[in-house]
């Protein structure tokens, strides 16, 4: 009897840490985009989390990063080390009341604390924009196994990709798609799935895809010269 009791005991506290680990992923919105952090294991994010819901409005710095300081009188427990280099979508916190977004990647000398990193970066550029920004963060149920925006952006193909006359976006419920560059800025906007690329400078682009019952969905896409 003990030994099964201590065996139910392990199972529960299991699963007690797996519902712990899922709990901490964060849905990040800008604008129509939506990102899909997941937060480190320490102090300072769990009391992020305290704060959520949250939409606030993050100011730009430098062409790397978006930051917001909280009110006066609301702090975070803090452990900043220096990084060494600042990864694109890492969410940090710089002294104890500044909440940092980063969307680009470069060295840095500055010490920060880590809060989290959102896993698929792309379109963050794009959405995040050239200047000041309303960003959501909002925690994710933890009973969900795969997260709705990994679900909306399977939807949906780009391709060929690379591109070099031509891309054709393919899925359901597809009504529209805006093609940007990576400082944001629409470049073309179509109801039309298949895009000509042939007048288009070759780099990296962002298509931002309009769905009837998906929101917006973003894709990267790079076009080549010929």
């Amino acid at each position: 009897m003990k030994r099964i009791l201590s065996y139910l005991l392990v199972i529960f506290a299991v699963s007690i840490s797996k519902l712990n680990a899922q709990s901490q992923n964060v849905k990040i919105t800008v604008g129509s985009s939506e990102f899909i952090a997941t937060l480190e294991n320490n102090p300072t994010s769990a009391a992020f989390v305290q704060l959520l819901p949250l939409t606030i409005n993050m100011s730009e710095l430098g062409g790397v990063e978006k930051y917001f300081y909280f009110p006066s009188g609301t702090t975070l427990p803090t452990n900043a080390t220096n990084p060494g280099t600042i990864q694109t979508g890492d969410l940090t916190l710089y002294g104890n009341n500044c909440l940092v977004l980063f969307y680009q990647t470069f060295p840095t000398s500055v010490s920060y604390t880590k809060i989290g990193k959102i896993n698929n970066v792309t379109g963050l550029t794009a959405a995040l924009g050239s200047g000041s920004v309303s960003v959501s963060y909002e925690l994710l149920d933890p009973t969900m196994g795969v997260s709705d925006l990994d679900v909306k952006n399977n939807l949906f193909q780009v391709t060929p990709n690379p591109a070099t006359e031509n891309f054709r976006v393919t899925g359901s419920d597809f009504t529209s798609l805006s093609l940007l560059d990576m400082n944001g800025k629409v470049l073309l906007q179509s109801k039309e799935n298949k895009v000509d690329t042939s007048n288009i400078p070759a780099g990296v682009y962002f298509i931002k895809i309009d769905a009837d019952k998906h929101s917006t969905v973003s894709k990267k896409v790079i076009i080549k010269s010929k």
